[in-house]
């Protein structure tokens, strides 16, 4: 059998696709009140007003494996970088993505591949994204809802993160470029 190659393959009914996790800030409650230990909402939220695309990742071909995770996590890491304020990767929620055909609550979420070809850590060659048509914010929490009943979560430790140096220089380098490109675009 030849190897998943995420490029010429069409998206398959077992395989995982992930949501990447970024640490969010949390409410302060009462001092007793235990820590929220669930998904939050917030990660399956369409970040882009004019965008009705929610980013995802292709994870393997019927199991999660070391080699996409190995691609993947440098460009989760420069993605959370170039955050306003930076915030840290912490892994993925992922399902199958029949799963997500499925949906939930009448709405169904097909997932459609779309790799970015840019060089370096730039592109993604797993790229996907689902469409998100109808109330944004009821998507997230449908989204939200699937992954938390039917999905898993992927964790994800980072040796910056163990030590507390922050995000990589690779990620702090694509960042400042990215900055630079939106800032001379005069936005």
């Amino acid at each position: 059998m030849a190897r998943w190659n995420p490029l010429a393959e069409p998206v398959g009914k077992n395989e995982p696709i992930g949501r990447r996790l970024f640490d969010e800030p949390m409410l302060m409650g009462a001092q007793d009140q235990p820590p929220y230990k669930g998904l939050d909402y917030r990660h399956f939220e369409v970040t882009q007003a004019d965008d009705r695309q929610l980013s995802l990742d292709r994870l393997g071909c019927t199991g999660i494996e070391n080699k996409a995770k190995n691609y993947l996590k440098p460009r989760a890491e420069a993605a959370g970088a170039i955050r306003v304020p930076p915030k840290q990767f912490n892994g993925w929620a992922h399902v199958r993505a029949s799963t997500l055909k499925e949906g939930w609550n009448g709405q169904s979420f097909p997932v459609i591949p779309s790799p970015i070809t840019l060089d370096g850590i730039e592109g993604n060659t797993h790229h996907a994204h689902i469409a998100i048509e109808g109330d944004a914010t009821f998507a997230a929490f449908r989204l939200r809802e699937i992954f938390t009943r039917r999905g898993l979560v992927e964790k994800v430790a980072s040796p910056e993160a163990a030590k507390g140096a922050g995000p990589s220089g690779a990620a702090v380098d694509l960042a400042k470029r990215l900055w630079r490109k939106l800032v001379g675009r005069g936005r």
